[in-house]
């Protein structure tokens, strides 16, 4: 039946919701029946595999979507309310099919049901929730906040994935934590009376004993988007923490060991995050101590994100220029392939597209998943991983150098002064790609909306870091 859907599917959407009508009406008999065969189970599980395959098929079609929705919403009620657990995988795939890009009232309504499930007997079950829990956060963030019980239910839940009476093992830990993380960053300045509770639970998980780095790193990824959320609320926050294997001050505690591990953290999101951390940190106008103390390893942690940064840009680029190349065959060069069909490119603006087309050029082939470098956890979105997102790491990095230049030079040179020349030149090259970066997005967005030429803007060839 899955693959008559997948192969027919155009003639399956006049037909599609009397086929879920008899699908989601057979799947109650099953289930109500007094057969205890396995043949039950499998004849249900067949069932709702394929639901689910009607509603990805059919996903595009919205008004086919609506009346599917309340139709398989009665499968859904059935088993949680029934507390059917040999189908809870398969439900939570459902929730997650129908709240990929609207979340209804109806399907509000079963997120209480998703929070008793997992309170009742569903704590296993944590990680098959994720992608459903990560809808209700991000799709509709108006109805979302509208009730504080939705973000009260989420950090119930990962409170006790946390736990130390827990034993869902670190990967459940690392997808709570990044749950936590998701909603500091998609609602920064909206939930200001959460913050606390997220970071002091991060912090408390970093103070017991951690196994792996994945989740060293997601605790503290926590604690870092919230200090990109709010410095303030963070200080204030880590005031009140006590270290009690060490005694020292909970700030100065949290910046030694996130610069310790600055280097697990990997992907797009997770480098961006810890990377205007870091700047946030690096403005702070009543600096304290435990900041000061590390002057000197702030901009080399730096380098470091951006070269990985860097790595990730350029393999999308040429996966981009690859799949440019296949849907053109009449290209004659692949260098050019970044070049406008319409319009005329000048001189100085396809240089620098160029280098930027070319920057992978030279380096040893690599693996391609070691090339990305793409987490287990980086299909979970939030505003910051948007294409259209205004927030630029590079512009960010360029703007608060020269603003600690200009408006405190004790402190841009502290963290300048112990640069080797190879951290310098680094740097250079940092700036450099930036802007290179910066002129070839813009082209690619002017050039989609009918055409883009090129002003001849002068990009800088060299900074100056540190008194030298």
């Amino acid at each position: 039946m899955q693959k008559l859907i997948c192969t027919y599917c155009d003639e399956v959407t006049t037909i599609a919701v009397d086929i879920t009508t008899h699908l989601a009406a057979t799947f109650t008999q099953v289930v109500d029946g007094d057969d205890p065969s396995d043949d039950k189970a499998i004849t249900a599980m067949g069932i709702l595999n394929t639901i689910e395959t009607l509603l990805n098929v059919m996903e595009d079609h919205k008004e086919i979507m609506l009346q599917l929705e309340g139709i398989v919403l009665q499968v859904v009620r059935v088993i949680l309310q029934q507390q059917v657990i040999d189908f809870y995988e398969e439900v939570l795939s459902l929730i997650f099919s129908m709240t990929c890009t609207h979340i209804s009232p109806p399907l509000w309504q079963v997120f209480p049901m998703v929070y008793e499930m997992f309170s009742n007997d569903g704590f296993d079950y944590f990680l098959e929730m994720m992608p459903a829990l990560h809808n209700y956060i991000t799709v509709d963030p108006q109805t979302f906040l509208s009730n504080t019980v939705y973000i009260e239910s989420i950090f119930n839940m990962c409170k006790k994935i946390i736990s130390e009476e827990s034993d869902g093992g670190e990967d459940a830990e690392c997808h709570a934590m990044k749950l936590l993380e998701v909603i500091v960053i998609q609602y920064k300045g909206r939930i200001d009376q959460c913050i606390p509770s997220f970071v002091t639970l991060a912090m408390e998980r970093l103070m017991r004993n951690i196994k792996t780095s994945e989740l060293q790193q997601m605790c503290l990824q926590v604690i870092v988007g919230a200090l990109y959320y709010d410095p303030t609320i963070l200080l204030q926050t880590l005031e009140k923490v006590v270290v009690p294997t060490t005694g020292e001050p909970a700030l100065l505690w949290f910046v030694k060991m996130w610069l310790q591990y600055t280097d697990c953290f990997l992907g797009l999101h997770d480098r961006k995050v810890c990377v205007l951390g870091l700047l946030a940190l690096l403005e702070l106008p009543n600096r304290p101590e435990a900041v000061s103390a590390s002057a000197q390893h702030y901009l080399p942690a730096l380098i470091m994100l951006f070269k990985g940064l860097q790595r990730v840009y350029d393999y999308r680029i040429s996966v981009e220029n690859e799949d440019s190349d296949d849907e053109d065959e009449d290209d004659d060069e692949f260098d050019e392939v970044l070049e406008s069909d319409e319009d005329e490119i000048d001189e100085d603006g396809a240089e620098y597209m160029e280098k930027l087309e070319k920057s992978l050029e030279g380096k040893p082939e690599i693996d391609e998943d070691e090339a990305y470098e793409e987490t287990a956890l980086e299909g979970y979105n939030t505003t910051l991983d948007d294409e259209e997102t205004t927030v630029d790491e590079y512009e960010q990095f360029k703007q608060v150098m020269q603003n600690l230049q200009v408006r405190d030079p004790e402190w841009y040179n502290a963290l300048t002064n112990a640069l080797t020349e190879e951290h310098r030149n680094d740097l250079q090259q940092v700036i450099l790609y930036s802007d290179q970066r910066k002129l070839a997005l813009e082209s690619k967005r002017i050039e989609r909306s009918g055409g883009y030429k090129f002003d001849s803007t002068a990009i800088p060839t060299s900074f100056h870091f540190g008194n030298s």
